[in-house]
């Protein structure tokens, strides 16, 4: 994986400049293999985190199966269980839980990076799709620092 921004966001880019509170977002992905991989890209420096909760994975088709291992993070303790994370070199991550998840509980994954300049970090998770059907990623994001004039970013791709 090249740890760059470059090509990615192409499902979503949210650029932030202020803290956001929790939001919740919801895409449309049309598959083209049968094994793609989730992708979600944090670019920010560390007087920023994103938090990360309630991902789900489902086809439009079966909605009432997850498709995704540990989508809410409660199987985790300090990392993200069945979750790959990647560019982690001036960039961490940790299981959080409780106050700063979303709905005050439960677990959820803290993304930040500890340079003064931005960078990006990544965390991915493959699931099985039907070629040609259509799924439905949805999750919960909350940007937190202040505000800022830097590069602070979050993408979201499927590979």
């Amino acid at each position: 994986m090249v740890c760059s921004s470059t090509g990615h966001g192409l499902i979503a880019l949210l650029n932030r400049s202020i803290p956001s509170g929790w939001i919740s977002y919801s895409y449309s992905y049309s598959a083209t293999k049968t094994i793609p991989t989730l992708l979600f890209g944090f670019e920010t420096d560390n007087m920023h985190s994103f938090y990360l909760d309630a991902v789900s994975v489902v086809d439009n088709n079966a909605t009432s199966i997850e498709l995704l291992t540990n989508p809410s993070f409660e199987n985790s303790t300090t990392n993200a269980l069945g979750w790959i994370t990647s560019c982690e070199t001036t960039c961490t991550s940790q299981i959080v839980s409780g106050l700063e998840c979303f709905e005050y509980s439960g677990n959820c994954f803290m993304a930040y990076c500890i340079s003064d300049l931005s960078f990006i970090f990544f965390l991915s998770q493959s699931f099985m799709a039907t070629i040609g059907n259509t799924y439905t990623i949805s999750f919960m994001l909350n940007y937190i620092g202040s505000s800022s004039t830097g590069h602070i970013s979050f993408y979201l791709d499927v590979n």
